[in-house]
């Protein structure tokens, strides 16, 4: 299971049918892409969800549904520059490392072709050199030194194909970051894409709840892992994944998305319907983030929880707080009920235990190599040679050169030296900062909403990555910085006032 946090790859044995369903579903649709206005949600973008109890049992049928959705998104981004960040946001909520290959040794992954068919896309909209905000500049010079270090420290310990191929990874996640202040214009472009990434992670929590409750012996719905995991799906032992490749991403995903809901609810001006709609989401985030039965996130949303009681000064700070004390207290009676993993200890779990040993040894390498580190791909191999000082002495079957170091901070300071860590966290703590000005400064309220729940989310995301390898896997840190950018961009754009829901 730690295995699969590794380095993002697909497997060669990956099933691989040739279901047309790409034409079955873009080609009917050609006519009524073409004609979607300019301006407006793209409902159309979203229909291939609607096609998951159709195809969605096989690997490559959800595979194609999804890639569908992404190059709808792009086509419509054309139009409207804002929709190449709807297809991101689909590849990095559902299978943000599918990869293309091309022969036997090319692998390309779909969020690095995203991106790059999103450059000439947008291309029209940059040369009109829109506002970027007044906190990009500093951001991107922070994201900008740390691709040059991690890329020096590549060259000097590893061999050229993977510089490389790290470089591809890092410098997608610094464009994404480019993008979203660049391509955010308003509080409608904001509004409609939280509206895409509520829908898509709403059906993938829908569709974790439907992996977990069976119907005579089986689950009511048995999806199998998308051409990114690497086991079947009766290998996570009840964990739900939902649409994502593994339960560790779901619970990335709806974590942050559970944030983003929760602070526009108390702090937006909403009609009852929507209030309504955005509540039963929030129960549907919550439910499906149980099932994933991930440790990691229950500590990582409590910790979050702090800096929102801090700052939150809405109409609904007592219920807020008694929803808060209920819903924590409901969780831990029910898991003690289950017997679920939330409450079993450190030792119960090969997982778990394997952390303190893996954590041990990369920080005696980040101490042995403080300033450059060791390369982003030598923790494996370097790790056994700590062995006597990380694993305890009567320990069997050495977890060091097996797995990677499960956490986030380490494994930038192990692998690009000390410097580097520094500059990750001042990208952390600048979108922390950004949200919390924008959530002060705004006096549009669904800004306000989207500023407090992310700075939650950012802090839940990296309080999470203490346990994961999220760093070197996923988009999700960037793109919540990005929308700190965007946030603080519109909140101190001058007030037009504020539309109804």
């Amino acid at each position: 299971m730690l295995k699969s946090l590794a380095w993002p790859g697909r497997r060669q044995d990956a099933p691989r049918d040739d279901l047309p369903l790409s034409a079955t579903v873009a080609r009917p649709a050609a006519k009524a892409i073409a004609e979607a206005p300019s301006k407006g949600f793209p409902w159309i973008a979203l229909l291939p969800l609607a096609l998951i109890p159709l195809f969605g049992a096989s690997a490559g049928g959800m595979d194609r549904l999804l890639l569908v959705m992404e190059g709808i998104f792009l086509f419509l981004g054309a139009r409207r520059g804002v929709w190449v960040l709807g297809a991101i946001i689909v590849s990095e909520f559902t299978i943000g490392n599918y990869m293309y290959v091309f022969g036997e040794s090319f692998w390309i992954s779909s969020r690095l072709v995203i991106v790059m068919a999103s450059i000439p896309i947008v291309a029209p909209h940059i040369i009109r050199r829109p506002d970027l905000g007044p906190a990009t500049r500093g951001m991107m010079v922070m994201a900008l030194s740390f691709v040059a270090l991690t890329t020096l420290a590549n060259t000097v310990y590893a061999d050229s194909g993977y510089v490389f191929q790290f470089f591809r990874y890092i410098v997608t996640g610094v464009t994404v970051l480019a993008l979203i202040p660049a391509l955010v214009t308003s509080r409608d472009d904001l509004r409609e894409l939280g509206m895409v990434a509520l829908t898509v992670a709403v059906v993938s929590a829908s569709v974790a709840i439907l992996q977990h409750y069976h119907y005579k012996g089986a689950p009511i719905y048995q999806g199998v892992p998308h051409t990114g995991a690497i086991s079947r799906f009766e290998s996570w032992e009840g964990r739900s994944l939902g649409l994502s490749e593994s339960p560790v991403y779901l619970s990335n995903v709806l974590m942050v998305m559970l944030f983003l809901v929760m602070g526009v609810l108390i702090s937006a001006n909403v009609s009852t319907k929507t209030r309504q709609v955005l509540l039963a989401a929030l129960v549907l985030l919550a439910l499906g983030l149980y099932l994933t039965y991930t440790r990691s996130w229950s500590y990582s949303a409590a910790l979050a929880l702090l800096p929102i009681v801090l700052i939150y000064r809405g109409r609904y700070r007592r219920e807020f707080w008694l929803l808060a004390i209920m819903a924590a207290a409901a969780f831990l009676y029910y898991s003690d009920y289950q017997g679920s993993r939330y409450t079993l200890g450190p030792g119960s779990e090969d997982s778990a235990a394997a952390r303190p040993v893996l954590w041990s040894a990369g920080l005696n390498i980040a101490m042995d190599h403080p300033f450059l580190g060791v390369g982003h791909n030598a923790f494996l191999e370097l790790s056994p040679e700590y062995a006597s000082s990380a694993e305890p002495a009567d320990g069997e079957g050495s977890v060091l050169g097996v797995y990677t170091p499960h956490n986030d901070f380490l494994n930038v300071w192990l692998s690009f030296g000390i410097v580097a860590l520094i500059l990750y966290l001042t990208v952390i703590v600048l979108s922390v900062k950004n949200f919390v000005e924008a959530y002060f400064r705004a006096s549009d309220s669904l800004l306000k909403g989207v500023a407090l729940g992310g700075m939650a989310a950012m802090i839940a995301f990296e309080a999470s990555s203490f346990f994961h390898n999220y760093f070197d896997s996923t988009l999700t840190l960037w793109l919540l910085a990005g929308l700190s950018l965007a946030v603080v961009k519109l909140a101190n754009l001058k007030p037009r006032g504020e539309p109804t829901w």
